[in-house]
């Protein structure tokens, strides 16, 4: 394959799907090359799209969901409302806390050590991914 045939490929992609595209292709050729499968890297010198910056995603109105071709209900309903109102404030931006009231960190989880006092340990990893 010549950089100009992925030249042409990656042309013809949107700019973040010609990134995924490139991330894709990088592993596998640099695999190809390193067991001499190939003697040129035809990604060299590929140059990508830039991509735009945004201003991310703007939060939908109700005027926005009225003019959607689907229905939906975007409102909160009042139960949860209530739910949400009867919560002590806080300053963190989560309902899901760990046992000290802190919102939980990757390292915080701690899947593996809770259920270990009511399931058998030949059976806690098949029951995890259920």
């Amino acid at each position: 394959m010549h950089r100009s045939a992925t030249q042409a490929i990656v042309s013809g992609k949107t700019p973040v799907a010609a990134r995924n595209w490139k991330k894709a292709m990088r592993g596998f050729l640099d695999h190809c090359l390193s067991l001499d499968m190939i003697k040129v890297d035809p990604l060299a010198g590929v140059t990508k799209a830039k991509m735009n910056k945004t201003n991310g995603h703007h939060p939908w109105e109700s005027r926005s969901a009225q003019s959607s071709k689907r229905s939906f209900n975007n409102e909160i309903m009042p139960m949860l409302q209530e739910a949400i109102d009867a919560m002590p404030s806080s300053d963190h931006l989560t309902f899901l806390l760990t046992a000290q009231g802190k919102p939980f960190t990757a390292a915080g989880f701690g899947w593996r050590k809770a259920p270990r006092s009511s399931l058998q340990e030949q059976e806690l990893a098949h029951r995890l991914t259920r």
